[in-house]
């Protein structure tokens, strides 16, 4: 009886189906462990430079709503001596402002001011506002000299007999 030879296959040196050697693929393993490693340590990185970021947000907001507020307290003081007179029908295009002036006396002497003290006290209008065109109007601030002759118009406003409504000049945060 012949005598195989059995050779045990040396480990360095036995292929792979794909033609690698045992080396070869330890050396392909160890290369990707490495770049996993590396990106799992980017991740780590964005995922903290993130955290600060959304901190960072956090504090904006925080900043930001800060800042609307005393914005808005801002404009609400500077419209503290006006109103807002609805109920005027507007008179054309291109409305003359003395002729506003006048309706916007008449409208605001029913409340039982006279003409000549709501003429002398106010200090400029304007129409502003959407054009109802159903009605023909579109509301006035009106700015009065005083923040006392604006709280005496205010007081008197249910007093008025003509179909007008008399409110506070508001900001979009407060109305």
């Amino acid at each position: 009886t012949p005598t195989k030879s059995t050779k045990t296959p040396n480990r360095q040196t036995s292929m792979t189906p794909d033609g690698l050697t045992l080396q070869d693929l330890v050396k392909k393993v160890t290369d990707q462990e490495n770049v996993i490693s590396t990106l799992i340590n980017r991740i780590k990185f964005l995922a903290t430079k993130v955290n600060k970021l959304e901190s960072h947000i956090i504090v904006s907001e925080r900043v930001q709503e800060i800042l609307a507020t005393d914005i808005d307290l801002q404009e609400q003081y500077s419209r503290r001596s006006c109103i807002i007179v609805s109920g005027l029908k507007k008179n054309g295009r291109h409305e003359d402002i003395t002729e506003l002036h006048q309706t916007v006396v008449n409208s605001l002497s029913e409340t039982g001011i006279t003409k000549t003290e709501v003429g002398e006290n106010i200090d400029k209008l304007h129409r502003s506002g959407k054009y109802d065109r159903k009605s023909g109007t579109q509301p006035v601030i009106v700015k009065f000299k005083t923040l006392a002759f604006k709280e005496k118009v205010f007081e008197n406003r249910r007093k008025a007999e003509h179909p007008i409504k008399i409110s506070p000049s508001l900001t979009k945060r407060r109305s």
